[in-house]
């Protein structure tokens, strides 16, 4: 059978969400691929998922026959499997249908810590102005270099001058990005909070989905993101931690329902209540590493109510630089630190939530894969002496 002949018969079965396929791997998109196509020759290979009622990677564990023949496993299904009652998927995901958001001031506020990447910034800026009106948008420089700062003034220039009363450019009163975001929240007054990185950006339909949200009455929602591997051009592995999770409380999975308000330690992706913040005082912590990670799970377990959405409206992206480059011994400590401050707080005020949170052990293993045996020992030796249980 020729891959055009596949290709027909994908797109005939009506299996085939090519919609949801470009919304949730934003690399075919901007490549401008045709989606089945691209499933039929790389998706089912990648383990991508054509619709959300079918799980490419499910489907080939739970039936081996299909994998080992080497066929492509929905157009398996659409011939035979559907027909031999196979179930296509652990479970079903539909992005939910929002009525048109009206935009109104004062509500969202969205706060960017940046330190040199001004290029990336002018994209995250433009994923944002493509869709919202009456955001307030706050930017804090993080001491870029003489160079970039010369950039950056561009681009106050040109949102700056032309929407004072929308955009604030603000210097960043400490070091390292936890305390930009500190300097940004004593600055913005709207109701909600969205944080986002320089070199990231927002999804496509993202201010609508957002928007949804503004007129309930909980503290924070959980949104799925994606991830784009700068250096490939396809889709990257940083959101696949937090997706499960969201999608997980989304379909009502109560374990994953407890695991998102303790786990989910990455600030962006989730819409937060400023009230929430000023009620508990919760701020970012002044390290140069895991800054967020205290002030997340916070964030997660004082929140009353939650609430989750599986569509995606932020991509993470992955830079070129390799995993080894940001994994040294002095980080690895400060992470040790971290990780005891985080255990210490919830066995204080929620112990029950202990056991979601990661150990020394992680460390220790992330140390043998790029340390020195000697850096790996200091390590262990470190932990042990801080009490960090392992």
């Amino acid at each position: 059978m020729t891959t055009d002949d596949m290709v027909n018969i994908i797109k005939k079965s009506g299996l085939f969400d090519e919609n949801y396929y470009l919304e949730r791997y934003v690399d075919v998109k901007q490549a401008n691929n045709d989606p089945v196509l691209h499933y039929v020759l790389h998706g089912a290979k990648e383990g991508r998922n054509p619709s959300p009622n079918f799980e490419t990677s499910y489907y080939l564990t739970q039936n081996p026959d299909v994998e080992k023949s080497g066929m492509n496993p929905l157009l398996h299904y659409i011939q035979y499997g559907k027909k031999e009652g196979r179930k296509p998927a652990s479970f079903k995901v539909e992005f939910p249908k929002r009525p048109q958001a009206i935009p109104k001031k004062g509500k969202l506020s969205i706060i960017i810590p940046h330190k040199d990447s001004v290029a990336t910034l002018w994209k995250l800026l433009d994923s944002i102005e493509k869709e919202a009106r009456w955001v307030e948008i706050c930017v804090v420089d993080d001491h870029s270099s003489e160079a970039q700062s010369k950039l950056l003034d561009e681009v106050t220039d040109f949102y700056g001058k032309s929407m004072k009363n929308k955009y604030h450019f603000l210097k960043n009163e400490g070091k390292n990005a936890g305390i930009a975001r500190n300097t940004a929240l004593k600055r913005v007054s709207s109701e909600w909070i969205l944080f986002a990185d320089a070199d990231d950006y927002f999804m496509p339909g993202w201010f609508n989905e957002v928007a949804y949200f503004f007129a309930s009455s909980v503290d924070v929602v959980f949104f799925a993101p994606t991830s784009l591997n700068l250096a490939s051009g396809k889709l990257g592995k940083r959101h696949v931690f937090y997706e499960e999770m969201v999608v997980g409380h989304f379909l009502g999975d109560a374990e994953a329902s407890k695991k998102v308000r303790s786990r989910y330690v990455s600030s962006v992706g989730k819409l937060i209540r400023l009230s929430l913040l000023k009620k508990r005082d919760i701020r970012f912590g002044d390290e140069y590493v895991g800054e967020d990670t205290l002030l997340n799970i916070k964030v997660g377990l004082y929140a009353k109510d939650i609430a989750s959405s599986p569509k995606p409206i932020y991509c993470i992206t992955e830079g070129t630089q390799s995993l080894s480059g940001y994994v040294t011994l002095e980080k690895l400590k400060i992470r040790a630190n971290i990780l005891l401050k985080d255990r210490q707080f919830l066995q204080a005020n929620f112990p029950e939530h202990l056991k979601y949170t990661i150990t020394g052990k992680y460390l220790e293993n992330l140390a043998r894969d790029f340390l020195s045996e000697r850096e790996v020992t200091e390590l262990i030796y470190y932990m042990d002496e801080v009490g960090l249980e392992r």
